[in-house]
């Protein structure tokens, strides 16, 4: 649960702090992969495969955030959304 609680604890708000815009999906997969692997070698994430798990954490994070691009008034509920992301990513995935 360390990743978890550090992004749900330091929240970089506001949202456009988060905002890939300037990033193709490449980027963003890249460096959510190292993440994943780096946090698989540290043993807080089970063995599984690196690419397909940071799809799972950042590709719909990467959709909230976009849609906070087109309705800013959205970005109190979407904050919310993916926090419980989160968490849900780290309750199947971390080491138990």
């Amino acid at each position: 649960m360390f990743f978890a609680s550090f992004c749900i604890r330091t929240k970089a708000s506001p949202i456009d702090n988060l905002s890939f815009g300037r990033y193709n999906a490449m980027d963003v997969m890249h460096y959510f992969t190292g993440l994943v692997r780096f946090l698989i070698r540290q043993g807080r994430l089970v063995d599984s495969d690196p690419e397909i798990m940071a799809a799972q954490l950042c590709l719909p994070i990467s959709a909230w955030i976009n849609l906070c691009d087109r309705e800013p008034e959205r970005e109190n509920d979407v904050m919310k959304l993916i926090e419980r992301h989160i968490r849900q990513f780290f309750e199947v995935y971390q080491v138990k």
